[in-house]
């Protein structure tokens, strides 16, 4: 993928139902911090950049133990300060995503919102990012950016079956005394809520081929949800069978 941004595109965003139910009563989604997702290229550079460098340092009579050490700090400070709420872009549904992001393969009950990037942006603001993952090689990719924000929407080429778009914020510390090495208070150490605009993100909520039983349930959290108008819908994988 290239990244970018594309108000028209369809995504799609898989829960379990607790995180669904915590949604609706939070009217926030949650954004995680890069650290704790599990590809360990998050946020890391392309290498032909740092080994070029490594290399002028090196022929300058540089301390190159110093700079790797400083450039693996500053990596974890920035992708620990990025954080992300991740969709997946896509005109059908995935039972891949089913089963991993939404309970299907632990017998979990689970729904997906239906959006598009233009309304995830106006629910969200304008302090949030709103791209397409750009996937590359990190071994031959030519381009370099030090920007938290540009690395949060790069991933490996392995990951391009996702077809991801993320909602991203960079998080600058603020305040006297306050460094962007210091840790990260243990209360929000994994990400935190940020406030949406539920009434504008939510198109349609599509219940799990998984859970089918739950709709009467989603619709009644729907109902009781402040100014929403959207009510659920069966998956596609639901739909009758001809021989």
């Amino acid at each position: 993928g290239d990244g970018g941004f594309v108000p028209d595109a369809m995504i799609c965003h898989y829960m379990e139902l607790w995180k669904f139910r915590d949604l609706l009563e939070s009217q926030s989604l949650f954004f995680t911090r890069l650290t704790n997702f599990r590809d360990g290229f998050e946020g890391t550079s392309p290498a032909m950049l740092p080994l070029v460098q490594r290399e002028m340092i090196r022929a300058a009579g540089g301390d190159v133990a110093a700079h790797l050490e400083l450039a693996e700090r500053w990596h974890v400070a920035t992708t620990s300060r990025t954080l992300a709420n991740c969709w997946n872009e896509r005109p059908a549904e995935s039972m891949g995503f089913w089963e991993r992001y939404a309970g299907g393969l632990q017998g979990r009950a689970g729904v997906a919102l239906v959006s598009t990037q233009g309304a995830l942006q106006d629910a969200l603001g304008e302090k949030v990012l709103i791209s397409r993952i750009r996937y590359i090689d990190f071994e031959t990719e030519p381009e370099y950016s030090s920007n938290p924000l540009h690395r949060g929407i790069t991933k490996s080429l392995e990951y391009s079956d996702e077809n991801e778009c993320r909602a991203l914020i960079h998080d600058f510390p603020y305040g006297d005394g306050v460094s962007y090495w210091d840790p990260l208070p243990d209360d929000v150490a994994v990400g935190y809520h940020v406030r949406a605009d539920l009434a504008t993100l939510l198109q349609r909520v599509v219940i799990s081929p998984y859970s089918p039983d739950i709709r009467a349930d989603v619709d009644a959290m729907l109902q009781t949800a402040s100014g929403l108008a959207v009510m659920s819908e069966p998956s596609s994988l639901q739909r009758p069978r001809f021989f």
